[in-house]
């Protein structure tokens, strides 16, 4: 584990050497196993947090709300006549938690934090509070900042460690569900979207800055010359007077009037400064590119159509919503297993639209044919037999 580690920080630090500064800014930081970060987690995270807004904001708002929505259910095998049977289980303390995980949070607003810290930090953790008869009976939700991986010697995790100022709580492993986007040569820790588009994401602060202090500026932009010394101390008071005065989009129709033999130097703003769509829209599209959000999911229309805007939005569930859904099926099928045993299973709704016509096709062929029975089609369809 030393040597891993050592040998991931080594290379890292040669990445950082050849980075950008916001991307060094923003990489350096990251927790390590066996590093020491120059910030706390808390610190860390904090950075992330504070990225979420613009595109990034829209995109990881709308995955977090379609992951939500996805109703998730258990299921269980049984053995019956001599088959293997597929029942959905309604009633289960299990299901409970899918409508009171506890904490005055509903599951749909677990299920939001849960995402949004997944791609915003790369992790999200819930901690399984159990009864006196030991089931789980309540989700607590623990932010990425306050927790930290304890590798283990022969396992890969021993337990984790809760860390809230000079509090320290030890958790045991089987108490804690970790979430995360698997991160290419990390064992542990998962992988930040927002820090995997760390230099695109500072592009588009500061184009949306530049645009912003050009409000401020007079318009258009202008100069005041003089043949007389004014001397460093006034003409910085006569600049600021002049912006107070003729600055801002406000102030865009007043007239100056200039004595002493001032003369007013109007400067042309170049195309580069005045038109900033070409380079909004790439950097825009780069991002939700990043989150697998197109951008007609955002009400962004231009050159859309219902047949494009259909199969983009296809597109969309299957690839970014599909995956995720699967992955919390996954992760609630093993803990329902730990749990209460192997014969249960969880499983989502489908999130991807299915073609109606091809599938009634396949059914009737399937009857007419004789290699499907009408148990087999209610079970595909989810209503047991």
């Amino acid at each position: 584990m030393k040597l891993y580690t050592r040998l991931l920080n080594g290379f890292l630090k040669l990445l950082l050497q050849s980075g950008s500064s916001f991307n060094y800014r923003v990489s350096k930081e990251i927790d390590l196993p066996g590093s020491s970060p120059g910030l706390s987690r808390f610190s860390q995270k904090q950075q992330l947090y504070n990225e979420i807004r613009s595109w990034v904001f829209s995109a990881i708002a709308l995955r977090s709300e379609d992951v939500a929505k996805t109703a998730f259910r258990l299921y269980r095998r049984s053995a019956k006549n001599g088959r293997t049977v597929t029942e959905e289980v309604p009633d289960h303390p299990f299901v409970h938690l899918f409508y009171d995980p506890g904490y005055d949070l509903s599951w749909y607003e677990l299920m939001l934090l849960t995402v949004q810290n997944m791609d915003a930090t790369g992790d999200m953790y819930w901690l399984l509070e159990r009864n006196r008869m030991n089931v789980i009976s309540r989700l607590h939700p623990i932010l990425p900042e306050y927790l930290k991986i304890i590798p283990g010697e022969n396992d890969l995790i021993k337990s984790y460690v809760y860390k809230s100022g000079q509090q320290r709580i030890d958790i045991a492993k089987e108490d804690i569900i970790h979430f995360k986007h698997q991160k290419a040569g990390d064992l542990f820790y998962g992988q930040s979207i927002i820090l995997a588009i760390a230099d695109i994401i500072n592009v588009n602060n500061l184009e949306l800055a530049f645009q912003v202090e050009s409000f401020n500026q007079p318009v258009p932009p202008v100069s005041l010359e003089t043949d007389k010394d004014l001397g460093l101390e006034l003409a910085r008071e006569l600049q600021e007077q002049f912006r107070a005065k003729y600055g801002g989009l406000r102030r865009t129709s007043s007239v100056p009037v200039l004595d002493n033999g001032l003369k007013l130097n109007i400067h042309k703003t170049s195309a580069r400064e005045l038109d900033f769509s070409a380079s909004r829209k790439n950097v825009r599209d780069e991002i939700l590119g990043a989150f697998r959000v197109p951008a007609s999911k955002l009400g962004i229309v231009a050159d859309v159509n219902r047949a494009n805007a259909e199969a983009a939005n296809f597109t969309y569930l299957s690839n970014a919503i599909e995956p995720l859904c699967r992955y919390f099926s996954i992760k609630f099928t093993q803990l329902v297993q730990r749990e209460f045993g192997e014969f249960f299973f969880v499983m989502h709704d489908d999130v991807v639209p299915r073609d109606l016509e091809l599938r009634l096709k396949y059914y009737e062929n399937g009857r007419k044919y004789g290699w499907l029975s009408s148990d087999e089609i209610r079970q595909e369809e989810g209503y047991g037999i």
